[in-house]
């Protein structure tokens, strides 16, 4: 697990109802927990989260995410020799490429599942645009680092497997929001950026 001593934990719950908060309060009340009441979407939350960041780095991690504690401090490592990166991350999908030399590579975008951020240079460019409330949130993110001049780095050789889809059950009604808020997300990106 990623429970370490290492770390502060940050987990702000968007309103859940199947006592997990609670658990993660008794198991772990070192835990700082942000309860929203409410489902305020991906990038709200998030942002709720890094509002009472006091570190220089904070990990962004999916609850669908595996990863570990040590694969963390790896990542966090790594990211520290490259002190113009905002945005550094593992590779979270198997199907992603990791060309010749797998390695740390400058990209383009990142999956939002696991993202670690350089709180000095994000907080330059600001975090997530809160009119997403999921999907396209990292797209829109990334290509505003990427337009303030900053560098985004992925480490193909850190790979978290990002069960995607496992943290929901999936219903009509879940298939049915999620389609529809792919949809407004991309035209919100377009329509932001052209």
């Amino acid at each position: 697990g990623i429970y370490s001593p290492d770390f502060s934990l940050i987990v702000v719950d968007n309103g859940s109802v199947d006592g997990t908060v609670e658990f993660v309060a008794q198991a772990y009340p070192d835990v700082q927990i942000i309860r929203a009441g409410k489902n305020l979407g991906y990038g709200r939350a998030a942002n709720a989260g890094f509002n009472v960041v006091s570190t220089s780095y904070a990990m962004l991690i999916n609850p669908d995410l595996l990863t570990t504690a040590d694969a963390i401090n790896e990542l966090l490592r790594k990211s520290m020799e490259f002190p113009a990166a905002a945005i550094c991350a593992p590779r979270v999908r198997n199907d992603q490429p990791m060309g010749d030399n797998p390695g740390p590579r400058k990209v383009d975008w990142v999956v939002g599942a696991a993202m670690l951020f350089n709180m000095e240079l994000m907080k330059k460019v600001g975090f997530f645009d809160e009119n997403f409330f999921l999907f396209s949130e990292e797209s829109d993110l990334c290509k505003r680092v990427r337009d303030a001049g900053m560098e985004i780095v992925r480490f193909d050789e850190l790979y978290m497997e990002h069960l995607i889809g496992k943290s929901y059950r999936l219903t009509f009604e879940l298939l049915y929001l999620k389609n529809w808020h792919v949809a407004w997300s991309f035209f919100y990106y377009t329509g932001k950026h052209g």
